[in-house]
């Protein structure tokens, strides 16, 4: 997987704001190690003028007038990437109705990957529609968020859910596009790789393929068994695409609880995991793990998404 056009959504405005924003400095990182072209786009607000402007017409020229100034406050920044020898160009939306308008610019000209910020607010009320829930979910490109702090990327973590298919060779494209882009990054960035599963067994999607590991010789297997059995499988799968056994961590428990302590615990700067679309009654009821890691991870999180996910904008608002 190679990034060769990104769009860097960002939420600074002065220059010297922009040159601190961790999205500018990813971007940048990303830029280089791939020779990509960056898009960046600030995101103007509807409720920068909500409460003075009423009229509609007149709240429409007012953000037609504020993305006007802000597209002038990014060439500074278009400037600054050119004379570092990186392609650059800009442009500011004004959101007065949800997401469309970014809709709009990514069939427009669509990107490898989108950089945005990610604030630590919790995502466990699964009704709540915000922006980074509709990138997360309903977009089709892969999304990087990255942190306040921008963290080194030392290290790089793909999350492999592979026991679905006991073949060593990936064959579900979510698990392709997972390991390549880690496998990218990493030798992209000249970063360490990991590959990490956990081992769920409270996941009721989960429950045929345990089903056929929980007996042995006519006995039920030990948690150590458990795990050694998906190790196998998960090395055998590391080693297809060139990475070292010893690089492979499978653990007991819940994805989002590994992940997280694993990258608390160790130099880990990105996480890689593929996301599934899933309805707000479904994110609510039975959870969404791309979220709860999103949720309590210190380092950032790329999500690679399934090769038939559509954008549907008229699904998009921000809430």
């Amino acid at each position: 997987m190679m990034f060769r056009k990104i769009v860097a959504i960002v939420e600074s405005s002065d220059m010297d704001s922009l040159m601190a924003d961790p999205v500018v400095q990813r971007a940048e990182l990303i830029a280089n190690a791939f020779g990509a072209r960056v898009k960046f786009v600030r995101l103007c607000h509807e409720s920068g003028v909500q409460g003075v402007l009423t009229s509609e017409k007149r709240l429409r020229v007012a953000g037609m007038e504020i993305a006007r100034e802000a597209r002038r406050e990014l060439e500074a920044l278009v400037a600054h990437f050119a004379d570092k020898g990186i392609k650059a160009e800009c442009d500011a939306l004004f959101l007065q109705t949800g997401l469309k308008p970014v809709v709009g610019l990514i069939e427009a000209d669509p990107p490898d990957l989108i950089v945005k910020s990610s604030q630590d607010a919790s995502f466990r009320l699964g009704l709540l529609s915000t922006a980074d829930w509709d990138l997360i979910r309903e977009f089709p490109v892969p999304v990087w968020f990255t942190r306040e702090d921008n963290p080194p990327i030392e290290q790089v973590v793909a999350a492999i859910d592979q026991m679905g298919n006991a073949s060593p060779v990936p064959t579900d494209s979510l698990d392709r596009g997972v390991v390549a882009a880690a496998v990218a990054i990493s030798k992209g960035l000249g970063a360490d790789i990991r590959f990490l599963h956990a081992l769920n067994d409270d996941n009721p999607s989960r429950a045929m393929t345990l089903l056929s590991s929980l007996l042995k010789d006519g006995r039920a297997q030990s948690d150590g068994e458990l795990v050694g059995q998906h190790a196998e499988v998960i090395e055998s799968f590391a080693r297809y695409v060139g990475v070292t056994s010893d690089k492979v961590i499978v653990s007991k428990g819940s994805p989002a609880a590994a992940l997280q302590s694993y990258a608390k615990s160790s130099q880990t700067g990105l996480i890689v995991m593929g996301v599934k679309d899933k309805s707000r009654w479904e994110r609510f009821w039975r959870g969404a793990f791309a979220e709860e890691t999103l949720d309590g991870t210190p380092c950032d999180i790329l999500f690679i998404k399934p090769e038939d996910l559509s954008v549907r904008p008229d699904e998009h608002t921000t809430g």
